[in-house]
């Protein structure tokens, strides 16, 4: 199974992530399998598991939840074409190829489907994470963001977001 994860840069540019494995950790760590250095974002944020022919997000006890199709989530199985939001980053998921067009910021309908696997709970304002032990002293997420940042790496997503953006927009 072809599983990955699809962004766009501020300029309108296609960022791919490949979901190479069984286990995608996604998180602030250098470590992560994709880093989102943003102080809303949780050292190890979420994950998302191929598990034969299922994918499944699950959330890792992060303080500012991740969120599927714009509903917090702890655990749920992934279509293709869902929008997984980890802090300000946005990503559609996309396997073997579907959906073939991606559209920056579309968010699926799912209404009609139920799946039991998935919990929610309300949308929660984004906090920084607890633990920010780092030594960029700043509460300035954009400053640590610009600190963090490593343009050589492509596991590190320059996500898109307005400098005046409320804080609740940002997850």
């Amino acid at each position: 199974m072809n599983v990955t994860l699809v962004g766009f840069m501020p300029d309108g540019a296609r960022r791919e992530f490949h979901v190479k494995g069984g286990r995608f950790l996604i998180g602030r760590k250098p470590e992560c399998d994709l880093c989102v250095p943003h102080a809303t974002v949780s050292r190890q944020h979420c994950e998302i598991v191929v598990e034969g022919d299922r994918v499944r997000l699950r959330d890792l006890g992060s303080s500012n939840g991740t969120f599927l199709n714009d509903v917090r989530v702890q655990e749920s199985v992934l279509e293709p074409g869902d929008r997984v939001t980890v802090g300000p980053a946005a990503l559609t998921l996309q396997i073997n190829g579907v959906p073939a067009n991606i559209v920056p910021g579309a968010i699926p309908d799912r209404s009609d489907q139920s799946d039991a696997d998935a919990t929610s709970e309300a949308p929660a304002v984004p906090q920084p994470a607890p633990g920010d032990d780092d030594d960029d002293e700043s509460d300035d997420p954009l400053g640590k963001l610009i600190s963090k940042k490593k343009k050589d790496d492509s596991s590190v997503f320059d996500f898109d977001f307005d400098l005046d953006d409320d804080p609740e927009d940002l997850r």
